[in-house]
């Protein structure tokens, strides 16, 4: 019997606890909504695919991403920082678009302005996302890719985007880690060359 049915019925027989019965069922909605939102998140962190790998000069990527994602975040400034030699890499594109859209989310949560630098480092192409928020809470940084951890409040965010963005960077033979900085957040992906 779907909820409206149920609170209808339970209404007609106690038309005295009709108030306290559509709050029940508002609650009961939430919850589901929020189990829904749940299992959504859970079912992509366990869909991602293999990485499709093409050749992409990753510094021209940055400078495109930052260009045409700068109007989903108007709070946030998106900066790409000149980069320094040769950044291609072999990349799944839309999988490395959707780590940097995780990344500059979590930026435009608790900063203004998020600068991203592309560079060649011996065998590696480096990015890094450096912004001027609050940074990441000591408590958390030792789990900060597990799934589940969020620094928002309960029902807001699932804390996938950094579980599901080290494993497509694992995923690239490369990696995701969290820097330590004096202000604001900086993560360093790294791409082999």
């Amino acid at each position: 019997m779907e909820i409206g049915q149920l609170v209808s019925e339970m209404e007609r027989r106690y038309p005295e606890a009709s108030e306290e019965l559509r709050g029940t069922e508002q609650s009961i909605r939430e919850e589901l909504e929020q189990l829904k939102r749940f299992t959504s998140g859970f079912t992509s962190f366990a869909m991602i695919g293999q990485p499709q790998l093409k050749p992409h000069d990753m510094a021209r990527f940055t400078e495109e991403f930052c260009a045409m994602f700068a109007p989903t975040w108007p709070e946030l400034h998106l900066t790409a920082e000149a980069p320094e030699g040769d950044c291609r890499a072999v990349v799944d594109r839309e999988m490395i678009r959707q780590v940097f859209v995780n990344l500059a989310s979590n930026s435009a949560h608790a900063a203004h302005e998020l600068r991203i630098r592309t560079r060649r480092s011996g065998a590696n192409v480096i990015v890094d996302f450096r912004d001027d928020g609050t940074g990441v809470p000591p408590e958390i940084r030792s789990r900060l890719f597990e799934p589940y951890t969020t620094t928002r409040k309960i029902g807001e965010r699932m804390g996938l985007g950094l579980a599901i963005s080290k494993k497509i960077m694992l995923d690239h033979d490369g990696d995701l880690v969290l820097l330590q900085t004096s202000r604001g957040a900086a993560f360093r992906m790294s791409l082999p060359a």
